[in-house]
């Protein structure tokens, strides 16, 4: 004589459970960081912080300083590096962008409200303005006009 077993399908397993839980717990772990991805995402910066703007004069008056050539427009900064290469930075949408031979769109600067390069004859200056309205201006001696 045979017997069958019959399967009580009337409730859950504890592995269903468990499995269950697991599913839950997971989802609630991301929960917190798509509430920060939400509100961070509607916030727009006001402005650059202090670190941005100290970099960026950093690093564009290494290239000041290495370039073979330096020509001043009222938005633009143009550099003739030593290898011919020509390196634009221009004021572009509330970003200051780098162009290396009319070409890219590296970003060094957002925020930005303004940006002007002046050539006083001796000296490179530029001015930042940010949406916030802080001002920020550094100058710069171009290796190749000796001191």
């Amino acid at each position: 004589m045979r017997i069958k077993a019959r399967w009580n399908e009337k409730g859950i397993t504890l592995i269903e459970l468990i499995i269950s839980l697991a599913i839950i717990l997971a989802i609630a772990a991301l929960v917190p960081l798509l509430i920060k991805a939400i509100t961070f995402a509607g916030k727009e910066s006001k402005g650059t912080t202090i670190e941005e703007t100290e970099m960026f004069f950093t690093d564009i008056g290494k290239e000041i300083r290495a370039a073979k050539e330096v020509v001043v427009s009222q938005q633009q900064l143009v550099l003739k590096a030593k290898n011919g290469d020509i390196l634009v930075f221009s004021f572009y949408q509330g970003r200051i962008r780098k162009q290396v031979n009319g070409t890219g769109h590296e970003i060094w600067l957002q925020n930005t409200a303004s940006f002007t390069a002046e050539n006083n004859g001796r000296w490179i200056i530029l001015k930042i303005v940010d949406f916030a309205g802080k001002k920020a201006e550094r100058s710069y001696l171009p290796l190749q006009w000796g001191i």
